[in-house]
C-alpha cells in the first residue's frame, strides 16, 4: 500500500492492490501510481471526516469547533471581464437538455461514477485526468459521451445541469458491495475552496458548529448499502464538478474496501448548497468570476514540504485550464504572461525544487500541462519558449503537445537522453517517458536514439526497452527487441504466477521474457504466454526465435 496525506482533508492518495497478481497488474500500478504521486491538492472538503461524514456538532458544554486550518490564501484576483455573451439559442437549449436525458443511457464507469478509484476531470480536454485513492484492478472507465458534450457547453449548459441535479432517473450503472470487507455509505461530501467568495456562504455554513443534525443520515451511521444505481442528477453533480472545476463524485473509492456515495437526488443538503453556490441569472460571469478567485488562491507553504500548499496549485491549475477553454479571448493574455514569467531551471535538490514551486505559485510542471493543449497562438508560442527553456524532464513533456516544430521536438529530447544516468531508480523513469515521446512524434530517426540508449545498458534500460515498445509500435521494433531474447537476467522488478488462476507461487520476470511478451502483444503470431516454469518459458522463447529467423 502506498499512501500519500494531503492537508485539506479530502482525499488520501492510496493505491490498494486487488488480487489481480501478474505483470499487467503491475504496470497497472505503475501508471496510476505515477500521476497520484505526483498530486498534492486535490481539493477541500468543509467540515467532513475522512469517512465522508458530516461532523458532529459540539455539545452545549464542549469548547466551539474551530473552521479547518485553511491551507490557502487569496491573493489579487485579475480584472477579466467576460465578453457578453448572447443567450443561449432554443436549438442549444433542446440540445442540452437532450444529453441530460441521455445521461439515463450511462452503463459504464468514469470518474467521479467508480467503485474502485477517486479523483478528478475535464472530459473535453484529454490528458487531464487526476487520480486519488484507487484500487489496483480493471476500472471499466468508459467516458461517456453525452457527460463530456455537456462539461464542453460549460455556462451554457450549467443552468440546465442545475436543475436537473435532483432528477431520480436511474442509469445503468449499478454499484454493489458484496465483499465481506469495507462497506458502502452516503457520505454528503462536496469540495469547496474556502478562500473563494462564490463559495463564501456555503462554506461558512459547513464550517460552522449545528445545534442540531438535519437531513439525510450519513456515514456508517446512516446506513450501510449493499447496492446502489447511479442517478441522472448523481451524473448531473459529477458534471458540474467538471465545470466550475471542483472534483464533486458520486461515487467514489476510499480506502480499504469502501465506497462513498454522494448523492444529491438522495441528500437534499447537498443538492441545496451545490444549487445556492451555481445558480446564478448569468452563469457565465458567476463562472469566471469563481475561476478567477481559484486562479487567485496561493498555497501556503509550511516551510518543510508542499503538503498543504498544493492545494493551492490545484486551483489555480484548474482554472487556467478552464479559463482557457471557456473564456479564451479574455485569459489568453493573462495566462500566456504568467507562461513566460514561470522558472523552469532544473532542480536537482528537493529543497530547490520547493523553493522554485513556492516562487513560481505553483508547479511548473502542472500548470503548463494544464495549457499546453490550447492552440490559441499566444499560448503555442508561450509553451515553445518554455520548452526551449525547460531543464527538467517534467516540464520539457508538459510543454510538448503545445509545441509543433519537430526538428525542436527531435533536438531537446534526444540531447536529454544522451545526459540520462545509466541506471535510473525504475523501468518507468525519464528514459521511458523520453524515448515513448521520440518513438510517437519523430519514429524516422529515433532507431538509432534506441540503440545508443542500449549500448552497454544493464538491466533497468533494457526493461525500459521492453516496455516503451509495448506502448509504441515502430517498424523496426522487432529488430531491437530480437537480441534481448538471449538475456535472462532477472529484471528485478515484478513476478508472475506460475499458475495464472493462482496468485502463488511466483517466479521474477526476465529480460527475455518481458522481450517475448512485447513481441507477442506487438505480433500476434508470436505467441507467448507467462505461464508453467522458466524452463517452459525458454521453450516458448525458442519457437519465437524460428519464428523470427524464418521471417528474416
Amino acid at each position: 500500500m502506498n499512501q500519500v496525506l494531503l492537508s485539506g482533508g479530502q482525499l488520501f492518495h492510496t493505491c490498494h492492490v486487488s488480487p489481480v497478481g501478474g505483470r499487467t497488474a503491475m504496470k497497472q500500478f505503475v501508471a496510476i501510481a505515477a500521476t497520484a504521486l505526483l498530486l498534492s491538492g486535490i481539493g477541500w472538503a468543509a467540515r467532513l471526516s475522512p469517512s465522508g461524514e458530516a461532523a458532529p456538532p459540539a455539545a452545549a458544554d464542549e469548547p466551539k469547533a474551530k473552521p479547518p486550518e485553511r491551507p490557502v490564501k487569496l491573493g489579487k484576483i485579475s480584472e477579466v471581464q467576460p465578453a457578453a455573451r448572447p443567450a443561449v439559442e432554443k436549438e442549444r437549449v433542446e440540445r442540452i437538455k437532450g444529453l441530460i436525458a441521455d445521461l439515463a443511457k450511462l452503463e459504464s464507469a468514469d470518474i467521479g461514477l467508480s467503485a474502485t478509484l477517486g479523483g478528478d476531470d475535464f472530459a473535453p480536454v484529454p490528458g487531464q485526468s487526476r487520480f486519488g485513492s484507487f484500487l489496483l484492478t480493471d476500472h471499466r472507465v468508459n467516458q461517456s459521451e453525452a457527460l463530456r458534450d455537456l462539461v464542453a457547453l460549460g455556462p451554457d449548459a450549467l443552468p440546465y445541469l442545475l436543475d436537473a441535479l435532483d432528477d431520480k432517473t436511474l442509469t445503468k450503472i449499478t454499484i454493489k458491495h458484496d465483499t465481506p470487507f469495507g462497506t458502502m455509505w452516503y457520505g454528503g461530501e462536496m469540495g469547496v475552496n474556502p478562500v473563494n467568495p462564490v463559495e463564501a456562504a456555503v462554506y461558512k455554513a459547513l464550517t460552522e458548529p449545528r445545534k442540531k443534525e438535519s437531513g439525510a443520515k450519513r456515514g456508517i451511521e446512516g446506513g450501510t448499502l449493499k447496492s446502489y444505481t447511479v442517478t441522472v442528477g448523481d451524473v448531473c453533480l459529477v458534471a458540474i464538478g467538471q465545470i466550475v472545476g471542483r472534483g464533486y463524485s458520486a461515487v467514489r473509492y476510499q480506502p480499504t474496501s469502501n465506497i462513498v456515495i454522494n448523492s444529491p437526488t438522495h441528500d437534499a443538503e447537498l443538492c441545496a448548497n451545490v444549487r445556492a453556490i451555481w445558480k446564478s441569472k448569468d452563469p457565465a460571469k458567476k463562472l469566471v468570476d469563481s475561476l478567477l478567485a481559484d486562479y487567485a488562491t496561493e498555497g501556503i507553504f509550511n516551510g518543510t514540504s508542499l503538503d498543504g500548499w498544493g492545494v493551492g496549485n490545484h486551483f489555480q491549475c484548474g482554472a487556467a485550464l478552464r479559463l482557457l477553454y471557456y473564456f479564451p479571448k479574455e485569459s489568453v493574455p493573462l495566462i500566456a504572461r504568467r507562461l513566460g514569467k514561470l522558472d523552469v531551471a532544473g532542480t536537482p535538490v528537493l529543497s530547490d525544487y520547493m523553493r522554485q514551486c513556492v516562487a513560481n505559485g505553483v508547479r511548473a510542471e502542472d500548470f503548463i500541462k494544464a495549457v499546453s493543449w490550447s492552440k490559441e497562438p499566444a499560448i503555442r508560442s508561450a509553451v515553445t519558449d518554455v520548452f526551449k527553456r525547460a531543464e527538467g524532464v517534467p516540464v520539457l513533456r508538459a510543454a510538448l503537445p503545445g509545441v509543433e516544430d519537430k526538428e525542436l521536438i527531435r533536438g531537446r529530447l534526444e540531447s536529454f537522453v544522451k545526459n540520462l544516468p545509466a541506471k535510473e531508480s525504475g523501468p518507468y523513469g525519464d528514459g521511458y517517458h523520453l524515448l515513448v515521446e521520440l518513438c510517437e512524434r519523430t519514429p524516422d530517426t529515433t532507431k538509432a536514439v534506441v540503440q545508443g540508449y542500449l549500448r552497454g545498458a544493464g538491466v533497468q534500460r533494457r526493461l525500459t526497452v521492453c516496455l516503451i515498445f509495448e506502448k509504441v509500435k515502430v517498424p523496426w521494433g522487432t529488430e531491437i527487441l530480437a537480441p534481448l531474447l538471449d538475456d535472462n537476467r532477472d529484471t528485478d522488478w515484478g513476478s508472475y504466477p506460475v499458475d495464472p488462476s493462482e496468485n502463488e507461487p511466483r517466479l521474477p520476470i526476465r529480460i527475455c521474457d518481458a522481450a517475448a511478451d512485447t513481441l507477442s502483444h506487438n505480433h500476434p503470431e508470436l505467441k507467448f504466454t507467462l505461464r508453467g516454469q522458466h524452463a517452459d518459458l525458454d521453450k516458448q522463447i525458442a519457437v519465437m526465435r524460428e519464428q523470427l529467423k524464418r521471417k528474416k
